[in-house]
């Protein structure tokens, strides 16, 4: 992930790193006692986050710093401005959506607002720029599929399919997207970027277009707005401005696309 000074950013990337450890990982440790302290940050000392993870304060300290963060107390100010931010503002949101409403209201709302949305990616579908996307999958040694966590969970089973056609694909998420560590890339790559947003992560998507250009790679960008200019093949779905709503179409999305990959065989 680029360092830049967003808490929000910054709070999400440390959880998604988080929730990758594995037991075997002294971060595993680490990471489950600061889960446990997430009501009361602020007052915890590294000295009891240590001894409560049965790590010294020097890997305390390192963790930290994979992490993004300059030291323990920057790790603190900007995990609590996040969720303190995030709570607020999901609880307004959530009082001006749904005031007065039954939980069942408020179910068979969201129900509607996910069924336009996937009734949107239907129009908006271009099935001949598919196709097209579809052949660069085909044509290419090596396609990058590139997201945050729940964007390329979408695509999983096309990178299953892809590999099923004999391709190379690997998943890049935007969190581990670094100026210095951008994954290799010439004419015979595809770059696919999933978006439900295009506020989300536009410095990394830059970096990773501008990189491919460079490289005379292809582009490809799957979002519910934004420039069409920025990629070769910019796809649109799902409605504008609709956000998390979209990894509804993406699934969508992914079918259609393995669906069209498959039936192009017997072509």
């Amino acid at each position: 992930m680029l360092k830049l000074p967003r808490p929000e950013r910054n709070g999400k990337h440390f959880v998604s790193y988080c929730n990758k450890r594995n037991k075997s990982d002294n971060d595993y440790s680490i990471a489950q006692a600061v889960f446990r302290h997430m009501g009361d940050i602020l007052p915890l000392s590294q000295e009891q986050l240590a001894a409560e993870s049965h790590q010294s304060e020097a890997s305390a300290s390192r963790f930290f710093r994979r992490c993004g963060f300059a030291s323990f107390w920057e790790f603190k100010t900007q995990m609590v401005n996040f969720l303190t931010q995030r709570r607020l503002r999901k609880t307004q949101e959530t009082l001006n959506r749904y005031h007065g409403m039954t939980d069942r209201e408020v179910s068979r709302e969201l129900c509607r607002h996910a069924v336009q949305n996937l009734e949107q990616t239907a129009e908006r579908m271009d099935l001949a720029q598919l196709a097209r996307i579809v052949e660069l999958f085909r044509q290419s040694e090596q396609v990058y599929f590139v997201g945050d966590m729940r964007e390329l969970e979408c695509f999983y089973s096309l990178q299953l399919d892809l590999m099923c056609k004999g391709q190379a694909v690997y998943h890049c998420n935007f969190d581990e997207v670094k100026k210095d560590e951008l994954p290799a890339m010439n004419e015979k790559t595809v770059v696919c970027i999933f978006s439900v947003s295009e506020r989300y992560y536009p410095e990394e998507r830059q970096l990773l277009l501008e990189e491919a250009r460079a490289c005379r790679a292809h582009t490809v960008w799957f979002t519910q707005e934004g420039d069409a200019g920025e990629a070769e093949e910019t796809c649109y779905y799902g409605t504008a401005q609709s956000k998390n709503m979209g990894y509804y179409s993406l699934l969508l999305l992914e079918q259609v696309i393995s669906a069209m990959l498959y039936r192009s065989d017997d072509a």
